[in-house]
């Protein structure tokens, strides 16, 4: 198939989730993962399952206590176990949990 039916097939603005993931290497990230775990750091690299490479890493946990998030270790390096990735937000680190909240 010719690159431009392939395109017009799956529509000229169709981005694969890994190239988004893919240009975000050498850039800050925020991870969720299953359960309370949530990870900020700049993202080093990955592989097609998803396994992260980060560094400048922070750890943080839902405190339970208000749905507020408590910083609980920071790391120069880890790799993020890829079947546990929940969500990968690119860019600057969202505010704690509560904080906008009335």
């Amino acid at each position: 198939m010719a690159a431009s039916a392939i395109s017009q097939t799956i529509g000229v603005g169709h981005v694969l989730p890994l190239e988004v993931v893919d240009k975000c290497i050498g850039n800050k990230v925020w991870i969720m993962m299953q359960g309370t775990s949530e990870f900020y750091g700049t993202l080093r690299g990955f592989d097609d399952y998803l396994n992260i490479v980060l560094d400048e890493v922070r750890e943080y946990q839902d405190s339970g206590n208000g749905g507020k998030r408590v910083l609980v270790n920071t790391l120069d390096s880890m790799l993020l176990n890829g079947s546990h990735v929940c969500m990968i937000i690119p860019g600057d680190a969202p505010p704690p949990k509560g904080e906008n909240e009335k």
